[in-house]
């Protein structure tokens, strides 16, 4: 947790680092193989929650024609001490890992439904409500469509501009030759 700290601290890209180079510093070299691989386990998920969680730092904001997003408020969530990191980061991790609940948002929907669900039925929900903003954000292809038609409009009128310049081109070489000849 101190490296990716420090390393975040030093304003080093989170991305580049070796998870492997970390293993190592945790790991001896008379650890068994099952050992290590699970200590570069440990350090690719925590390099990976630390690289979702500063995320918001580098994330840039919206153009005017769609809504603004809370940056501001992304940002005052960001661990601000190493111990805050190595908590959330925990958490996170525990709950991947199936040791700590999510969330209530779950259970209601479990509650709605009003059936007993199995683990493959949980796993779907989950991904299901971690997906379902995707759905339901139109902000991204309303920013598609709107640039596509921006482009669209400056082409046609590119395409406008050019043929009147051609025209008045045309006109002034007629009155050249009329005049000259």
């Amino acid at each position: 947790m101190h490296a990716i700290y420090e390393a975040h601290q030093v304003g080093r890209n989170l991305e580049s680092i070796d998870a492997s180079v970390l293993a190592a510093s945790i790991s001896s070299p008379s650890h068994q193989e099952s050992k290590k691989q699970f200590a570069l386990f440990l350090c690719s998920l925590a390099l990976e929650l630390a690289t979702e969680i500063y995320a918001c730092e580098r994330a840039r904001q919206n153009p005017p024609w769609l809504p603004l997003r809370p940056l501001a408020k992304e940002r005052l969530s960001v661990p601000t001490s190493e111990g805050g990191l190595q908590a959330q980061i925990e958490r996170e991790a525990l709950i991947l890992l199936g040791m700590q609940k999510r969330s209530q948002k779950e259970k209601l929907v479990v509650r709605w439904s009003q059936k007993r669900r199995d683990r493959v039925d949980q796993i779907l929900v989950r991904e299901l409500h971690a997906e379902e903003s995707g759905w339901t954000d139109y902000a991204d292809d309303e920013a598609a469509v709107k640039d596509q038609v921006a482009r669209d409009i400056f082409g046609v009128l590119l395409a406008d501009t050019m043929s009147q310049l051609k025209s008045l081109h045309k006109q002034q070489m007629f009155k050249r030759e009329y005049v000259l000849g």
